[in-house]
C-alpha cells in the first residue's frame, strides 16, 4: 500500500471519531427528555451505548477477518451510519414519546433496541480498518496504536465542537445533520480509495497472511495468555470509566457542571488517550508490550493517590487554596461574559480554570491509559490473518469493562462508599494489572530481570497499601472542592447515585476580599450549583412571590413543586390555609437529608399535606399524564445548567399546561428574561412578571384578590414588572427555547447570555414604566358565606 494511500485511510479514521462522538451527545440529550435526566435513565443509556460498541466490535472483528474487501465494507459502514444519523432524531423522539415516563423495567430494552443498530456499527469500524491498513505481522502495535489515536483524536474534537458550537448554533438536529453529512463524506473518501486500490490491496492482506503463516516468529515476544489480555483489557475498562465517573462528579462540582464543563472534561480525558497512543507507537513492536501496559496502570494509580492526597489533605496551602477559592466564587466556567465583552478578573479566571482542573486531573493519567492499551491489544494481536479476531475480541472485552465499571462506580461506589472511598478502591485495583503482569514476569526470567521485577512489585504493593490505608476519607476530597475544609467553615456533605449536596457556612475571610458577602449564610449547593440558603436553621423563611402567586388562583387546593430546592417555596406553599394536597417531585434524594435540620423542611413535613416523590419532575408528569393540579412551582437550577433546557423550552411548558386546571398557574423561576420570557408567551396567553425573573402563566386571566393579599396593593404592584405585552414587545428578536434548541443552556452561543447573569441577579430589564394598569388585575370577590 502506498504512503499517501495510508495516510489518507489516517485521514478517514480520525474524521470518523467526530461524529461519533457528536452522535453520543446528541442522542443522549434527545433520550433525557423522555426518559429523564436521574442516574438510572443517563446511565441505562450510556450502557447500552457502550454495550452496542462492544458487539460491534465483536462482529467487525469476524468480518473483517473474511472479506476481501475491508475498505468497501467500512464505507458501507460509514454510509449505513450517515443514513440513520439523519432520521435518528424523528425516529428517536417519536419511541421516546410513545415510551415517556416508563420504568426502568420499559426503558433498558427500549434504550438497547434504539441504540443498538447505530451503535454496532460504530463498534465494527477499528477491526475494518485495522485490516485496511495493517499489512505487516511485525507493525502491527505501530499500525494499531496510530489509528486508536488518530479516531480517539477526532472523538476529542467533536466532543469539543457540539459542546461550544454545534449545539449552540444548530441545535440538537443541526448537529446531527452535519455528523450524518460527515459520515457520507467519509463512505464516499473510502469508495473511491477502495477503487484505486484495486487488487493490490487484496493481494497484499493475502500474502500477508500466507506469510503469518509460515513464520509467526516474525511477532513480537509474548508473555501473556489471550485470555489473560482478555482479563486485564476488561479490568483496564472497568477502571478506566469507573474513574470518569468519580472524576467528572468532583470536577462537576468544583466547576458548576454547565455543557461547557462536561464537554471539555471529555476534550481532555480523550486529547490524553491519543496522545497516549501516539507516544506507544514507538516501542509498541518491541518486546515487553505487557511489562509497559503493567507500567502505565501502576502509573495511573500512582498519580490519581498523589494528586488526590494533595487535594484532600494540603488544600489549605497558599496558592491551592487560592485557585479552589477562585473557581468556588466563580458561578460558571466559562463565563457569559465572555461573549458580552464584560470582561473582569472572573469571567477571564472561568475560561482558564476549566482548562486547568481539567488537565491537571485528566491529562497524566489519561495519557498514561492512552500509552498502555494499545500495548495490551499488540500483546494479544500476533497475526495480521487473525487481527480482526484478536483487535474486536480484545475491545469487547474493554468496552464490557467500561459498562461494568460505569455502572459500578456510579450505582454502588459513589452511592454507598462515596467518591473518595470509590477512588481508592480503583486506586487499589489498577494495581492488580501490574502485580500480574511482573509476578509472571518472575517465573522462568534471568536472575536479573527477577530482581528488577521484584523491585516493580514491592512498589506495587506500597502503593497499594498507602491508597488503602491513608488515602483521603470519605466526604474529605469533596469538602475541599468546595472551599469547605478551611478554618472557620461548617459543612454539612451528603452524596449518594442522584447527586452531591452541601450546606456550607463561611465564618470569615479565607483568601479574597469578595468572600465578606457571603460571610455567616447558610449557602446550599447541589452538584456545584448554589440553589439558595439561610441565614438560621431556626428563622421559618417564607417567599412573598409565593404567597403573592398563591393569592392569584381563586382556590389553590392542588399543588405540585417541581424541585424541593433550599425549601422556601414548598414551605410556603405547605403552610398556605388554602393549599390541602403537595407533590414535590426532586431529583435528587440527598437533598432533603441535608435540610430536612432547617425550619422550612420540618414545617413542610409536618404539615401532613405532602407527598414526596424521588424522580426527573419532567419524566414524572409524563409518567403521570392523569394528574392535573392548581399550581405548578419551578426553582430549576440555573438556566445555564447541565440539562435546564428539558425544563425551559416550549415542549415542557405545554406539558405542563396539560397538567394544570381551568384556572391552574405555573410559578416559574428563571434569571433569563429574554429566551425564557419569548418561550412562556408563546404557550400561555396571561403572564406576569414578578421583580427580575419569576414569572406567573396561565390559561385564563389573572384575577388578584386584595383581601387574600399579605401586603398593600401598591407593593403589590411595584413587585409586578411586566405582562405579556411588555414581554412580547422587548422580545421581538428572541430565539423560542426548544427540546431541540436550548438556547440558554449554551450561552455562549446564546446571543442574549447577558440576561442570564452570573449571580442570578439579572436586574429588571423590559420593565413596566406605567404600573398603573396592573390595577386592573385586582378583583374584589362577591361575598359567599362561609368564606369572606
Amino acid at each position: 500500500m502506498g504512503r499517501s494511500r495510508r495516510y489518507w485511510y489516517y485521514l478517514v479514521f480520525f474524521g470518523a471519531g467526530m461524529p461519533a462522538l457528536i452522535y453520543q451527545v446528541v442522542w443522549q440529550r434527545v433520550l433525557s427528555l423522555y426518559f429523564g435526566v436521574d442516574i438510572y435513565s443517563v446511565s441505562v443509556t450510556i450502557g447500552t451505548f457502550m454495550l452496542g460498541l462492544g458487539l460491534g466490535s465483536l462482529l467487525g472483528g469476524r468480518i473483517a477477518d473474511r472479506v476481501r474487501k475491508p475498505a468497501v465494507i467500512y464505507a458501507t459502514v460509514e454510509a449505513l451510519l450517515g443514513c440513520f444519523g439523519a432520521f435518528s432524531l424523528l425516529l428517536f423522539s417519536s419511541v421516546g414519546s410513545w415510551f415517556a415516563g416508563s420504568s426502568i423495567t420499559v426503558l433498558i430494552p427500549v434504550d438497547f433496541l434504539l441504540l443498538l443498530i447505530p451503535t454496532t456499527l460504530m463498534g465494527t469500524t477499528l477491526p475494518l480498518m485495522c485490516r485496511v491498513v495493517v499489512a505487516r505481522d511485525e507493525l502491527i502495535g505501530q499500525d494499531l496504536a496510530r489509528l486508536y489515536a488518530l479516531n480517539t483524536l477526532g472523538a476529542a474534537v467533536g466532543a469539543l465542537l457540539s459542546a461550544y458550537l454545534l449545539i449552540g448554533i444548530f441545535g440538537l438536529s443541526g448537529a446531527a445533520y452535519i455528523a450524518a453529512a460527515f459520515n457520507v463524506i467519509l463512505a464516499l473518501v473510502m469508495y473511491a480509495l477502495s477503487t484505486v486500490a484495486g487488487a493490490s490491496q487484496d493481494t497484499s492482506a493475502v500474502s500477508s497472511s500466507n506469510a503469518s503463516q509460515q513464520a509467526e516468529s516474525s511477532a513480537v515476544e509474548t508473555n501473556l495468555s489471550y485470555a489473560g489480555v482478555l482479563f486485564l483489557s476488561f479490568l483496564s475498562g472497568f477502571l478506566a470509566l469507573g474513574y470518569e465517573v468519580v472524576w467528572y462528579r468532583i470536577l462537576g462540582c468544583l466547576l458548576h457542571g454547565t455543557v461547557y464543563v462536561f464537554g471539555t472534561i471529555l476534550f481532555f480525558y480523550l486529547i490524553g488517550i491519543a496522545l497516549g497512543s501516539l507516544r506507544a507507537q514507538r516501542r509498541i513492536d518491541q518486546e515487553n508490550c505487557a511489562a509497559r501496559f503493567a507500567l502505565s496502570q501502576l502509573g495511573i494509580s500512582a498519580y490519581v493517590f498523589a494528586f488526590f492526597m494533595i487535594l484532600g489533605y494540603l488544600s489549605w496551602m497558599p496558592g491551592l487554596k487560592h485557585l479552589i477559592a477562585a473557581s468556588s466564587l466563580t458561578s460558571f466556567h466559562p463565563a457569559p461574559e465572555l461573549v458580552t465583552a464584560k470582561l473582569n478578573i472572573y469571567s477571564v479566571y472561568s475560561i482558564l480554570d476549566v482548562a486547568l482542573w481539567a488537565g491537571v486531573v485528566l491529562l497524566p493519567p489519561t495519557i498514561l491509559m492512552g500509552y498502555g492499551f494499545p500495548n495490551l491489544v499488540r500483546e494479544g494481536s500476533r497475526r495480521v490473518a487473525t487481527l480482526g479476531h484478536s483487535v474486536g475480541t480484545i475491545f469487547f472485552a474493554n468496552i464490557l469493562g467500561a459498562t461494568v465499571g460505569s455502572l459500578v462506580a456510579g450505582f454502588i461506589g459513589v452511592h454507598y462508599l462515596g467518591s473518595e472511598t470509590t477512588l481508592r478502591i480503583m486506586v487499589v485495583l489498577g494495581c492488580v494489572p501490574a502485580l500480574l503482569v511482573f509476578l509472571r514476569h518472575r517465573l522462568g526470567a534471568a536472575p536479573a530481570k527477577r530482581r528488577r521485577s521484584f523491585r516493580w512489585v514491592l512498589a506495587t504493593l506500597t502503593i497499594a497499601i498507602l491508597a488503602a490505608t491513608v488515602f483521603p476519607g470519605k466526604s474529605r476530597v469533596l469538602r475541599a472542592v468546595h472551599y469547605a475544609d478551611q478554618e472557620g467553615v461548617d459543612c454539612i456533605v451528603e452524596e449518594d447515585r442522584t447527586g452531591v449536596v452541601v450546606l456550607r457556612r463561611q465564618n470569615k475571610r479565607i483568601a479574597f476580599s469578595q468572600e465578606d458577602k457571603i460571610l455567616n449564610l447558610w449557602r446550599l449547593y447541589i452538584d456545584g450549583g448554589k440553589h439558595g440558603g439561610y441565614k438560621s436553621f431556626e428563622d421559618l423563611e417564607t417567599n412573598t412571590p409565593i404567597e403573592l402567586a398563591l393569592a392569584a388562583h381563586p382556590a389553590p387546593r392542588k399543588v405540585l413543586c417541581i424541585g424541593l430546592g433550599d425549601g422556601k417555596m414548598c414551605a410556603t406553599a405547605a403552610l398556605h390555609e388554602e393549599v390541602e394536597e403537595l407533590t414535590i417531585v426532586e431529583l435528587s434524594s440527598a437533598l432533603r437529608r441535608v435540610i430536612g435540620r432547617t425550619a422550612q423542611v420540618k414545617a413542610i413535613f409536618e404539615s401532613g399535606k405532602v407527598n414526596y416523590v424521588v424522580d426527573d419532575g419532567r419524566r414524572w408528569l409524563l409518567e403521570n399524564s392523569e394528574e392535573s393540579f392548581d399550581f405548578i412551582l419551578m426553582f430549576p437550577l440555573h438556566a445555564a445548567h447541565a440539562y435546564s433546557g428539558n425544563l425551559f423550552s416550549k415542549e415542557f411548558m405545554e406539558i405542563a399546561k396539560a397538567h394544570l386546571n381551568k384556572e391552574g398557574i405555573l410559578y416559574l423561576s428563571s434569571v433569563d428574561v429574554y429566551s425564557t420570557s419569548k418561550t412562556l408567551a408563546s404557550v400561555f396567553p396571561h403572564i406576569l412578571r414578578i421583580q427580575a425573573g419569576i414569572y406567573l402563566a396561565s390559561s385564563a386571566p389573572f384575577r388578584l384578590d386584595p383581601t387574600r393579599l399579605l401586603i398593600p396593593v401598591e407593593e403589590v404592584i411595584e413587585l409586578i414588572t411586566a405582562d405579556r405585552d411588555t414581554i412580547l414587545a422587548n422580545t421581538q428578536d428572541a430565539l423560542i427555547n426548544r427540546d431541540f434548541r436550548p438556547n440558554s443552556e449554551y450561552y455562549l452561543t446564546y446571543d442574549y447570555s447577558e440576561f442570564l447573569g452570573t449571580l442570578g441577579n439579572a436586574g429588571e430589564p423590559f420593565s413596566e414604566k406605567d404600573r398603573t394598569r396592573f390595577h386592573k388585575l385586582f378583583v374584589y370577590p362577591e361575598f359567599v358565606p362561609g368564606r369572606n
